[in-house]
């Protein structure tokens, strides 16, 4: 997930090995830099900066992964890590019998756009760097246990050494198969970052468009035109293509003002690729001048559900390190009220009716694309179990349009809650959709018709929404979360294990505590416990995990949005895959026909 800093350094346009997707094949007469040229729509700005070793925007790590290399590699048609993936370096890696030392063995035939080979050292320049706590940028603190100038990381790193030219092994403070998503760290030129900043890193800082000169991508020699593009161009050396040299010759970052300006710019065929909102999917399905490809979206969004009394905000643990008990939501605290309320929500009709079919159910913190997904943690739609549920958790119904607390589990606490209605409010930062305002009605009335009175409750992100949120005085919210690539289930840790209980610091905001679920993860990433952190070895212990979290219930599960992205129809050779629709752009013949 795309919390805590993390910036995975996935690399340039890796390639699938071992499934079943072709190489496009060149046309007769295309060649180097006869393919066109790429235009990407981008509304964020300018990138904030050329330097891997500085980035922490989407902006610009869309540019500077152009041309830095990747350690490691993905596969594309899973969302796992894959070795030897073109455009990365790493061709293998193992983890000691310890689980805290992992060696990573690199390609020998990479080199920089200066002929100079790539090497162990232009990784571990890059991470002493990151480790040295004098660049601005959240890297470091999100990979290491502790930064050289004595700032605590949220990571688990310790150590960096090249064993070899080709060889790095990377130390971390305790066994963690997720390790490789901790080691983000930049692959840059370090012959020439050396000669450039190496007796005064902290002088980086003041150079953020700091460009190199030597290039390792498809597309390369960044040209910012400020406010209105950044141009990059093919590079005739690059041999890790699907073609084996680069078809574009050249690949445009366009800026534009908002999503609707891009949109008719795409229509108008002045983008090459663009991603469709919900509401022009089914036109542009239906177009033959438009390719489309449909996949699920990388995260899922859900409502999150306050276990603890709002009224008295606790970390999980206290300044000693001791686990204290905190006192339960008088209401979400019990997990029969909360299978009540995801229970009562046809949330099938919800997907449907606001959401113009355009998502997936989601039951647990996982998509129905990713390699822990298991389709039978669905809660059903069940009004009456639903109601049957809150009259065992002593919420009944009298004379009254919504339920009172009859012995509910609250008055163990407080006699006096005896009698209290029902009530909760769902938090929302507004700015919604018509349509999702509409299914959010749909959802309120349909835990109305079980006796719950639920209240939208519409606050400003800034001023409201978010200190409510991270302070953990709301009943429930309504997020979305990211997920990273590779998908990583270890990322759940970070939401749903105790330690990140923290009131306005930490990202279990409705203060979920179970020390068995705590000890899951980490039993998942201990290569001991999981047959040397195999895929099958760690789904055992996942799947405990996500079937405790369908039973508790950190949030009321939603879905996860379908995606549409299309490319004008006369783009040869795009093969979208389900975790990328650009992974092979150095192979597109993006020729607009003449007018």
């Amino acid at each position: 997930m795309k919390y805590f800093g993390r910036y995975v350094m996935l690399g340039l346009l890796v390639a699938v090995l071992g499934v079943l997707v072709v190489p496009a094949m060149a046309q007769e007469g295309q060649g180097f830099g006869e393919g066109g040229v790429v235009f990407i729509g981008n509304t964020a700005g300018d990138p904030a900066t050329f330097n891997p070793l500085l980035g922490d925007d989407a902006t610009s790590s869309d540019i500077y992964d152009q041309f830095t290399p990747g350690l490691f590699g993905v596969d594309y048609e899973t969302g796992t890590y894959l070795p030897g993936a073109p455009g990365s370096l790493a061709t293998a890696w193992e983890f000691d019998e310890t689980g805290t030392l992992l060696t990573v063995h690199m390609r020998e035939d990479a080199f920089w756009s200066d002929g100079v080979q790539i090497t162990a050292n232009d990784y571990v320049w890059g991470m002493d760097a990151l480790k040295s706590g004098l660049l601005d940028t959240p890297r470091g603190v999100g990979m290491f246990e502790v930064l050289d100038d004595g700032t605590p990381g949220s990571g688990s790193v310790t150590e960096v050494v090249a064993l070899d030219d080709f060889t790095v092994q990377i130390t971390f403070a305790r066994p963690n198969c997720a390790a490789l998503n901790e080691v983000f760290g930049a692959v840059v030129p370090s012959h020439i970052y050396e000669a450039d900043w190496g007796d005064d890193l902290a002088a980086m800082n003041e150079e953020p468009r700091y460009d190199p000169g030597v290039y390792f991508g498809a597309f390369i020699e960044p040209e910012l035109i400020a406010g209105d593009r950044v141009n990059l161009v093919a590079n005739p050396d690059y041999a890790d293509g699907q073609l084996g040299f680069v078809s574009p010759s050249e690949w445009v970052y366009l800026n534009l003002p908002d999503g609707d300006v891009a949109l008719e710019r795409f229509r108008a065929g002045d983008l090459t690729i663009f991603g469709i909102p919900g509401p022009q999917q089914a036109e542009f399905e239906a177009d033959p001048n438009f390719q489309t490809f449909r996949w699920i979206r990388r995260g899922y969004v859900f409502f999150g559900f306050n276990h603890a009394n709002p009224a008295n905000p606790m970390p999980a643990y206290d300044e000693e390190g001791n686990l204290q008990e905190q006192d339960p939501h008088p209401i979400l605290g019990d997990k029969l009220v909360r299978q009540a309320i995801v229970m009562a929500v046809d949330m099938d009709a919800l997907i449907e009716g606001g959401l113009g079919g355009q998502a997936v159910r989601v039951g647990t913190p996982t998509i129905p694309s990713g390699w822990d997904w298991n389709p039978d943690l669905l809660y059903p739609f069940d009004p009456v179990r639903a109601a049957e549920l809150l009259d065992e958790a002593g919420w009944v119904m009298e004379d009254g349009e919504f339920r009172v607390c009859r012995g509910c589990a609250y008055t163990e606490i407080d006699p006096n809650f005896e009698g209290t209605e029902l009530a909760i409010k769902l938090n929302d930062s507004g700015g919604s959709t018509a349509e999702f305002e509409a299914a959010e009605q749909f959802m309120i009335q349909q835990m109305r018709d079980v006796g719950v009175n639920a209240e939208l409750n519409i606050l400003d992100w800034g001023s409201a929404f978010l200190p409510a949120l991270t302070g953990q005085t709301f009943d429930m919210a309504i997020l979305a979360w990211s997920l990273s690539l590779p998908l990583e289930p270890h990322d759940g840790v970070g939401i749903f294990g105790s330690e990140a209980d923290i009131p306005v610091d930490g990202f279990n905001f409705g203060s979920y505590v179970n020390t068995e679920v705590d000890q899951l993860y980490l039993d998942a990433v201990n290569p001991s416990l999981t047959d040397g952190c195999s895929v099958e070895g760690r789904l055992a212990i996942y799947s405990q995990i996500n079937e405790i979290l369908f039973d508790e219930l950190p949030y009321m599960f939603m879905y996860a949005n379908l995606r549409l992205t299309a490319a004008q129809g006369w783009v040869e050779n795009w093969q979208p895959l389900p975790f990328s629709t650009t992974w092979q752009e150095d192979a597109w013949i993006a020729i607009a026909p003449a007018n």
